[in-house]
Formats: C-alpha cells, structure tokens, sequence
C-alpha cells in the first residue's frame, strides 16, 4: 500500500510540475491572449502588453478595401500624433479578434479582416470575425481594415 502510495504521490507530482511549468513548451513566439483588460493609451486600444511593450489598434476601421490598397492606407495613417502605424500580421489579428471582438471593444464588424500575411502573390490572409477563422484570400477582396502599432 505504501509503495501505491508513494507512486501515486510522485504521478500527482510530475502531473502538477508539467501543468505548473507549461510541460517544458516555449511560449516566446505565441501572442498574449489571456486576462486583457482593453484600455485607450499609445494612440489606440491595447490588444495585449507584457513587460512594458505591446500592441494596440486603431481606434475605428479604415473601410473596406483590397490588400495593397489596406497595406499603403496603414503604412500612411498618421493617427493621434503616432505614424508607425501597419496592417496587422495573421497572429496579431486573431490576438485582435480574440482580445477586442470578443470582448465586445473596438466597434469591429462581423466581416473579414485583412491581415498583412501574405500566402503568395495573389492571396493573404485574413480572418472572419463572425467566427474567428482565418484564411486566406484573394489580394483584390475587398475586406475591412484596422491598422495597428506596437509600443
């Protein structure tokens, strides 16, 4: 019994040790989505902040347009006194839908979005916000548009 036991109590260890430490996977490349408490600073609506820096978006869309003309409108926005504004990447997008549509902040529309991701020469992604899938989409679509900055 006490051998049973002794087992036991080393699975249940192991078990919370792989559940407390994340079971040894890196998460350095994975966009923050948890616990988001969306606040208006650095010129936009914070998507996420870890450490001091992070991503916000602008306050309301450009319209709807196709991929290039979504890219130049963001790569020119000058927008409360910031102008390193961009159309968002695939990950950063879906950390949009999934911190801000979701929760109901931002005035997003359920439609497509356009990501700044590109699949090849005449395709890029973008995301359905009605049900958080993304895909990728003929370039001359024309799509919603939220440029966003990093701080």
């Amino acid at each position: 019994m006490k051998k049973t036991m002794t087992i036991f109590g080393a699975i249940l260890f192991a078990s919370f040790m792989l559940i407390s430490c994340g079971g040894g996977d890196s998460t350095d490349d994975v966009v923050p989505t948890d616990d988001v408490v969306p606040k208006n600073i650095h010129g936009g609506i914070v998507v996420y902040e870890q450490n001091g820096n992070g991503l916000v978006a602008a306050t309301s869309d450009l319209g709807a347009m196709e991929w290039d003309s979504a890219k130049t409108a963001c790569d020119t926005l000058i927008l409360n006194g910031f102008s390193d504004w961009r159309l968002p990447t695939k990950e950063e997008l879906n950390a949009v839908y999934s911190n801000l549509y979701k929760k109901g902040v931002g005035g997003f529309v359920a439609y497509y979005y356009w990501s700044s991701t590109e699949y090849d020469n005449n395709f890029a992604w973008g995301q359905y916000f009605s049900s958080g899938n993304q895909n990728y989409n003929y370039k001359n679509n024309k799509y919603n548009v939220r440029a966003v900055r990093a701080f």
